[in-house]
């Protein structure tokens, strides 16, 4: 969306965040069985089974090899993208990587701590 309109990157993040979080919400209020808003929101650490937790340490080793492994290599990226494709990286390729980690790692969490402390 960043390359396709005019809007900066901070107000495409908080429209998408707060169009799937209502929507998310609005999907909520229409089952018919009970979901306590509170824990989608704040969380619920209890409520987490053991393969909730074997889950989150996989992903969690998982990132942080690849963050170690890339870090140089994102911190270019991130930095000087035009450098990062002038010292032969791929920034398309390490963007795409990066954020899919991000996405993961958010999604995980969000069980344990909630949609407020993730953000």
């Amino acid at each position: 969306l960043n390359q396709r309109s005019r809007l900066k990157e901070d107000a495409i993040i908080g429209l998408i965040f707060s169009s799937f979080f209502g929507l998310g919400l609005f999907m909520v209020s229409l089952n018919p069985t009970s979901v306590n808003i509170q824990t989608i929101v704040l969380g619920n650490i209890l409520a987490i089974a053991p393969e909730d937790i074997v889950q989150l340490a996989i992903i969690g080793v998982v990132s942080i090899v690849i963050l170690l492994f890339k870090w140089k290599d994102l911190m270019v990226t991130f930095f000087d993208e035009n450098h990062a494709r002038a010292i032969g990286l791929r920034p398309e390729r390490l963007k795409i990587l990066f954020f899919t980690l991000l996405a993961v790692s958010t999604v995980a969490a969000l069980q344990t701590v909630g949609a407020f402390l993730v953000i």
